[in-house]
């Protein structure tokens, strides 16, 4: 193990170009940069107020929270936490998590992406993997996600390309857009205008207002919610001629494939096209002034009258939280288990008569498993909570699968509350791996592991 430390001056910033195996950078509140595990003579350089880094394996780099970094490379899993000043990431070959950073802009993940409170706006132009997106305060944009794409709390607009699977997005305070999503889209609370092209179906509760435009054209169904007092202009298309209005003035089933309707006093254009039916109802106002009640970007519950076609349950709630809760304090017991050891390995290395430079190397080594293990855990706890979203997704593409079988199709029954409804994975089966895994009987990984097994089996 090699270790460099070097003192910064203020506005350098730092160049990460490559990293073979896997990154963690981590901000911190001492003025100096310190390098671990990188094994190569020559992997610092520093030109002008730039400091140049690689690393052929693994490597752990600490830098002052306010030091602008920019990566070229990673080999491996990337993950950053605690920056303020701007991140700029290249490519990143596996998985990419970040928590608690600037303004950010990621170039390509070969893997998954998890990004969690970004104090600014967040760019991205490829993930491979899913993208988990939550708490940003800005703007978000990207270009291509490979797989599903989930969203919760975004201070600004979110504008998206192409996403390859699912997306849902919850709490948008800005305009939403995505120009292609192969498979379904969930909406939830959004603010501004909407604009969107979907392979599968579109479910959608949203708050029309005059300086707004909306547009969503769905391969297949279209499920919508409005206000009671919506006033907007409503032009609906549906190929297979069956149009569904509930709303609380008018009920009645057009068996057309156009039609204009006009709610309240008129003002925005709403256009509603569907290759399926469309479905259009309404959702109490007082849905809109309960935000922050759910934490599972927006699966949860979002109100009585309402479950969003894809509630993930109570149950998978706490089961989500108590889960976090338990990992937390493992990691707080490692801590504590290792600071222990640290001090009895210090009274042990005096006695003996070391030398102060050795027991200083021994630290380091402890230091670094105890990151080691926060990581690992950190992963364990991010790949089984989202198990239990594609667990839960697949068993709403299931549903939504069996009642297009159905000769009649009854619009309420779309936004009715059914937690008990097409559920891959009974209650009773994830209570069981809850409580194994409160019990310290098994791992993260093996409740993943065991999630996995039910699934197949359902």
């Amino acid at each position: 193990m090699t270790k460099k430390n070097i003192e910064l001056a203020e506005n350098t910033r730092v160049v990460i170009k490559n990293v073979g195996g896997d990154l963690v950078l981590k901000g911190w509140n001492r003025a100096e940069l310190r390098l671990r595990d990188c094994v190569e003579e020559d992997n610092v350089q520093q030109e002008d107020n730039t400091i140049f880094l690689n690393c052929s394996g693994d490597g752990v780099v600490e830098l002052p929270h306010d030091v602008p970094v920019e990566i070229g490379n990673v080999g491996g899993d990337a993950s950053v936490r605690g920056l303020d000043n701007t991140l700029t990431l290249n490519n990143v070959g596996a998985d990419l998590s970040l928590r608690d950073v600037g303004a950010t802009t990621v170039d390509t993940v070969g893997g998954d992406f998890s990004a969690r409170r970004l104090r600014n706006a967040l760019e991205v132009n490829s993930v491979g993997g899913d993208c988990v997106v939550r708490e940003v305060n800005g703007q978000f944009s990207a270009q291509q996600i490979g797989a599903d794409l989930v969203v919760k709390g975004v201070q600004g607009d979110m504008l998206v390309e192409n996403v390859g699977g699912d997306c849902v997005a919850h709490d948008l305070s800005g305009q939403f857009s995505a120009k292609s999503v192969g498979g379904d889209l969930h909406l939830n609370d959004v603010i501004g205008g909407i604009e969107a092209t979907v392979g599968g179906d579109a479910v959608i509760i949203f708050f029309p207002v005059s300086w707004q435009a909306y547009s969503i054209q769905a391969g297949g169904a279209i499920y919508a919610r409005i206000p009671e007092d919506t006033s907007a202009e409503f032009e609906l298309k549906s190929k297979s001629k069956k149009i569904e209005i509930r709303l609380k003035e008018n009920k009645q089933t057009i068996k057309k494939e156009t039609y204009n309707l006009v709610c309240g006093e008129g003002g925005p254009s709403i256009s509603l096209a569907a290759g399926g039916k469309i479905a259009l109802a309404n959702i109490s106002r007082e849905h809109f002034s309960r935000k922050g009640e759910s934490i599972n970007f927006g699966f949860g519950n979002l109100g009585e009258d309402f479950d969003f076609a894809v509630d993930i349950g109570d149950l998978g709630e706490e089961f989500a939280q108590q889960t976090a809760q338990q990992i937390e304090t493992q990691l707080g017991m490692l801590e504590e288990h290792l600071n222990t050891q640290l001090a009895d390995l210090s009274e042990t290395f005096e006695a003996a008569g070391l030398s102060e430079e050795k027991m200083r190397e021994v630290q380091e080594r402890i230091a670094i498993a105890q990151d080691r293990a926060a990581h690992k855990a950190q992963k364990a706890h991010e790949k089984l909570e989202h198990k239990l979203i594609l667990t839960q997704r697949k068993a709403a593409r299931q549903a939504r699968k069996a009642k297009r079988k159905a000769k009649e199709f009854d619009v309420d029954a779309i936004f009715a509350n059914k937690k008990n409804a097409a559920k891959v994975v009974s209650d009773k089966e994830r209570m069981m791996i809850l409580k194994m895994l409160q019990e310290k009987k098994i791992t993260a990984d093996q409740a993943n592991d065991l999630l996995s097994a039910l699934e197949k089996e359902g």
